[in-house]
């Protein structure tokens, strides 16, 4: 019998735009070839919730839009 994985194995939590591009290489680096959840807010409020094959590629197109979200 395999051994199951957990459902969330880590997770980033509470990070602002200002974090996310003042910390780029470190979270590129965390979520580097990494699937999963993820989950923006805005003014406190959660917005939307995606899935990605590719955290890395899905974050970066979030900060590269920034400018077209609501």
């Amino acid at each position: 019998m395999s051994k199951r994985m957990p459902l969330v194995s880590q997770h980033l939590e509470n990070i602002s735009r200002e974090a996310l591009e003042k910390y780029q290489d470190i979270i590129r680096r965390y979520v580097r070839r990494r699937q999963g959840v993820y989950a923006l807010y805005r003014r406190n409020k959660l917005y939307y919730i995606g899935l990605a094959t590719n955290l890395r590629s899905r974050l970066a197109h979030h900060l590269r839009d920034h400018l077209k979200m609501p």
